[in-house]
Order: C-alpha cells, then structure tokens, then sequence
C-alpha cells in the first residue's frame, strides 16, 4: 500500500488527506451515447484488494493524522447523520400509515 501511494504522489499525510474515495480505489464513466462502452479508471489502490469503505477510513484517519477534524468531530457528525436517518424512517413509517389510518376512519 506504501509503494503504491509513493508511486501515485501520495507522500505526505496531508496528500492522503486531501485524496477522495475514487482517487484510491478507481471509478467508473459511464458515457452518453448509447452504444459506448463505460471508461474504468484505476485508482491508486488498483490491484490491492480495498473497498470503498475502508479507503473512506483510511483517508478520514489520515484527516485527523493531518489536524483537519477531530474524532469528536467525526462522533457528532454521525450522531447527527444516525438521528438524521432515524427521523426520516420514522416520517417513511408515518407516511405509508396514514394512508391506512385514513382508510380505516372512512369505514
């Protein structure tokens, strides 16, 4: 993994800091004409088997390794996105009863 952050300029903690998760484990473009192929580009990790999520962890480490944001500040962005995501299944959960609720009010 080393090798390969050296040989794509990745040499500092601040460089794997500023990198995005396609940069490491590679993308694929899809065109717009009809009958084009999709265009795969390699990321740093090519030939390494990392997932997205664990190169999302790496360079997130790498954030706080660089004094970009702190762990506290990681915590209550997931507290936030967790509530964020309970708060919009429970509104989904309301919307598909009330349908019900109002059905059975009518008979």
């Amino acid at each position: 993994m080393l090798v390969a952050f050296g040989e794509n300029d990745i040499k500092t903690v601040e460089d794997l800091a500023g990198s995005v998760t396609d940069e490491l484990v590679g993308w694929t473009e899809r065109k717009r004409e009809k009958d084009a192929e999709p265009v795969r580009h390699k990321g740093v990790f090519e030939g390494i088997e990392v997932g997205r999520k664990e190169a999302e962890d790496i360079i997130m480490a790498a954030r706080i390794a660089a004094g970009w944001v702190t762990a506290e500040d990681l915590e209550k962005l997931r507290a936030e996105q967790e509530a964020a995501a309970a708060a919009q299944a429970a509104a989904a959960a309301a919307a598909q009863s009330a349908p019900a609720v109002a059905a059975g009010a009518k008979a």
